[in-house]
């Protein structure tokens, strides 16, 4: 019986009871869940340290990428959206979180310079908010990549979401900026392969384990953290 989130671990436990089965959970199983009751623990490593007899760390947080799908998402966005060509930038722009905030400013200043500099390199821009995006930092995001034509895509998650965005802009592109929040948006772009920068464009402090996360891949090789000037 495979479960993950903590929301379903006493239906877990039930359930693999009553069938006499192996119990695999994916995530450290919180209070008062014990990682020794699970014969296979999958965990990130940014996670709180994880010691179990059975336990396998991730570096990144499972998704769905591969690169069957990049290959075939590209295809239909450069078919749907006419994106011609696959000599893209990708921005991912995340949001806030309970103490920490995503920068209007700081949103500006990167895009200003990544659109400039992709510009400079005969690159074009692809840009996604998130559901958690604040309505100041969209408004900033509108303004800046709305009608300009090196922003050929452009999605404000919180009104219209294209289908599987983040596997059709890497498939089109080789580089991807991602802001430092989203641990989900950064582990994509790594599954994807691509070179990635995660932007420090915010103001607070996010939980522990997002910063382990991103210094783990730094020291890996996998990411590189920038300021957005």
């Amino acid at each position: 019986v495979v479960s993950c989130g903590s929301s379903v671990l006493p239906v877990h436990r039930l359930v693999a009871r009553e069938n006499k089965a192996k119990k695999i959970v994916l995530m450290k199983p919180p209070f008062p869940f014990s990682v020794t009751e699970y014969d296979l623990v999958i965990a990130p490593r940014h996670d709180e340290p994880v010691r179990g007899r059975q336990t396998v760390l991730t570096e990144i947080m499972p998704n769905q990428i591969t690169p069957a799908l990049l290959e075939k998402e590209a295809s239909r966005f450069e078919k749907e959206f006419g994106l011609g060509g696959r000599d893209y930038v990708s921005v991912f722009i995340g949001g806030d979180t309970r103490d920490y905030r995503l920068s209007e400013p700081g949103i500006r200043e990167a895009l200003g310079r990544i659109i400039s500099s992709s510009e400079k390199r005969g690159k074009r821009v692809l840009v996604t908010t998130s559901r958690r995006t604040s309505r100041a930092v969209e408004a900033a995001v509108k303004e800046r990549c709305g009608s300009d034509p090196l922003c050929p895509f452009l999605v404000i998650a919180n009104e219209k979401n294209a289908e599987n965005t983040a596997c059709g802009m890497l498939g089109l592109s080789r580089i991807a900026f991602v802001t430092e929040d989203s641990v989900a948006m950064i582990s994509e772009a790594v599954s994807a392969g691509r070179k990635v920068f995660v932007l420090k464009a915010g103001k607070g402090k996010l939980p522990h384990k997002h910063y382990r996360f991103r210094e783990n891949l730094e020291a890996r090789g996998c990411v590189r953290g920038i300021l957005p000037d």
